[in-house]
């Protein structure tokens, strides 16, 4: 079979289009093929031909791998990869919204939840925040929607993040205080056993939801131990302390380090590093990470937008997407990693954004729009020479 290669300016046409079809008769991969986890026990064979990435105890039963190596086969390409995750998590309109995406595309999603965000604020004093005491988080606690009731409202979040991840997408965690900067008492200084406190208190959130917030029956139907990964507050942190902490537990990535767009995912110290690329605004002579804060930094300041702006930056930041994905789509075929928030920064400019770009990607070929720990299984199933070539970009040679 023969496979005709797209050019970067011909994908970007067809993804502004919609029309973009399978090239050369070759299957179209879309949507996120996510295997919910099932209770491990010791007859279990979802282990076998897997490969650890540490010597700890795995903390969830590895899946089996679903996807193919090769994108189409004979080709030696790999598919394209997207990871769309979400930092906080604790917005029950936007969970609802990405939901419902995914439903309509087949994606899957990975919540990075806050672990404060599990505590109504009456309850705040049964976090000890390290180097800080109790009570104290700079992103606060269960964000209380104005004139609703605080009760019902965490309820609801915590049931429907439930239901989310019964619906195949992942939860991790983004700690809990969210303590960045230059202070001795930040993340960034932090040592091992600051963030082993850290870790320890957002798995007691997550597992006694009910229990600290007075609220009976009230659980998740997953237990902390299905966590494998996470995202660090500002993506700071010593990563040489942190990550044999991580490995410990039996996480397997962890998402905070940063690269240039086109970089494979690496093992460091024992776990899947997974980087936000640095990528070019589109319009500008600079690179912003793939995340939208760095758009609202870079575009506006971090401050809101009049009104008149927002369709000038929606279609900026809808473009510098694109470009990003068409850069890796015709090249590398790099894993794009795009990390967003749970707000509506700039009259919801991001969230527009990037529901156009899903919806877009879902309908290419050879595009896997998945979690973090379907790619973990994808990346532990491939033999270090194959990664090495994908790495390598050695399997273009393969396409006409």
């Amino acid at each position: 079979m023969t496979t005709r290669r797209w050019t970067r300016r011909e994908v970007l046409g067809l993804l502004a289009a919609g029309t973009l079809v399978a090239a050369g008769g070759g299957d179209v991969l879309a949507g996120g093929g996510e295997r919910r986890a099932v209770p491990l026990t010791a007859s279990s064979d979802l282990v076998a031909g897997h490969t650890s990435i540490s010597n700890a105890p795995s903390r969830v039963p590895p899946s089996a791998p679903l996807i193919p190596a090769e994108a189409v086969p004979g080709t030696g390409r790999p598919p394209q990869f997207v990871v769309v995750s979400f930092d906080g998590s604790a917005d029950d309109d936007l969970l609802t919204h990405w939901r419902h995406l995914a439903t309509a595309t087949g994606a899957r999603f990975t919540f990075f939840l806050s672990g404060t965000y599990l505590l109504l604020r009456a309850n705040a004093a049964r976090y000890q925040a390290p180097r800080h005491g109790a009570g104290v988080s700079d992103i606060g606690f269960f964000p209380v929607p104005h004139g609703m009731d605080p009760a019902e409202e965490l309820t609801a979040l915590v049931r429907h993040l439930g239901d989310a991840y019964l619906e195949g997408h992942e939860v991790g965690t983004h700690y809990n205080g969210h303590f960045c900067g230059r202070s001795l008492r930040a993340v960034g200084a932090w040592g091992a056993e600051d963030w082993r406190s850290e870790l320890d208190q957002f798995d007691s959130f997550l597992d006694d939801v009910g229990a600290n917030n007075g609220l009976a029956g009230l659980r998740f139907p997953f237990a902390s131990a299905t966590v494998i990964g996470g995202r660090t507050p500002c993506l700071e942190g010593d990563f040489t302390i942190l990550y044999p902490e991580l490995a410990g537990r039996g996480f397997r990535y962890d998402a905070s380090a940063s690269a240039i767009e086109g970089t494979w995912p690496t093992r460091r110290l024992g776990l899947w590093s997974f980087p936000l690329h640095a990528i070019p605004l589109a319009g500008r002579r600079m690179r912003v990470l793939s995340m939208d804060y760095n758009l609202y930094f870079n575009q506006t300041g971090a401050r809101p937008a009049p009104a008149d702006q927002v369709p000038a930056i929606r279609a900026q930041a809808l473009k510098t997407y694109r470009d990003y994905f068409a850069a890796s789509y015709t090249g590398s075929r790099a894993p794009i990693s795009i990390g967003h928030h749970f707000t509506r920064w700039n009259g919801g400019a991001y969230v527009d954004a990037l529901t156009t770009l899903v919806t877009e990607m879902a309908t290419t070929p050879e595009v896997q729009l998945v979690t973090y720990r379907t790619l973990c299984d994808w990346l532990d199933a491939r033999a270090p020479e194959e990664l090495a070539a994908f790495a390598r970009g050695t399997w273009r040679t393969s396409v006409p």
